[in-house]
């Protein structure tokens, strides 16, 4: 006779999980100067260059928000070149949202006083909920979406110079034409996410579920 202990059912969680953020991979379509690659050790100025690349990486996958997060960027539409700080519609994030964090990053070899004109476009499987630009609040949210084990500096995506980004009206697709030249330029996008925290799952209320299951598969296997 199987018998369903404290053992047993953390074993079924666990697996649970692991089969959950399987499924979670994000499908992207990239086209033009964007690459994906994996969050590097570094993206400090002169660490990940090139002179036709935008580097896009995954930073925070399933995060769950305990707090309003204030973004730049919340509406579809065309930014810049030589955007007003007035026109920029800034929105919140709620806490107790999903999000998935990602971090596109052009810095050319050397510094290139004309400077690289990048141009790039990914469609991400969903939903765009906010974009970062801001040099002061690209900062202050590397410790919460940024990679672990990336180590970020201060540059920003310049809309308010040279720099332009087109969120599309359906809030999947984002073309960015950044011109870099002495420095880099950076952007911070988040979307939804279906990945819920391990954290979440093992609560009081996620191990209840789970044993309810995990007694249904009981029943049935033994009738």
């Amino acid at each position: 006779m199987f018998e369903l202990t404290k053992k047993s059912l953390k074993l079924y969680v666990l697996t649970s999980i692991v089969t959950l953020m399987g499924n979670s991979a994000n499908a992207l379509t990239i086209s033009g100067d964007i690459q994906q690659i994996t969050a590097p050790p570094s993206i400090v100025l002169g660490q990940v260059e090139s002179n036709n690349t935008i580097f896009l990486f995954k930073e925070q996958e399933g995060l769950l928000l305990t707090s309003n997060l204030t973004v730049d960027v919340v509406s579809p539409g065309t930014y810049g070149p030589n955007a007003s700080s007035n026109g920029i519609p800034q929105g919140t994030l709620s806490s107790g949202m999903l999000i998935d964090s990602w971090f596109l990053h052009s810095d050319p070899v050397g510094r290139p006083n004309m400077g690289i004109d990048f141009n790039g476009t990914v469609t991400f499987d969903k939903e765009i909920v906010g974009i970062i630009l801001n040099s002061n609040r690209l900062v202050n949210t590397h410790g919460l979406l940024g990679a672990s084990n990336t180590s970020y500096d201060d540059y920003r995506f310049n809309i308010f110079s040279a720099d332009q980004f087109i969120l599309s009206n359906d809030l999947r697709t984002l073309t960015i034409n950044p011109i870099t030249g002495t420095g880099a330029d950076n952007l911070r996008v988040l979307t939804k996410s279906t990945v819920p925290e391990p954290l979440t799952i093992l609560g009081a209320g996620g191990a209840v579920a789970f044993g309810a299951t995990f007694k249904r598969k009981l029943s049935k296997a033994k009738s």
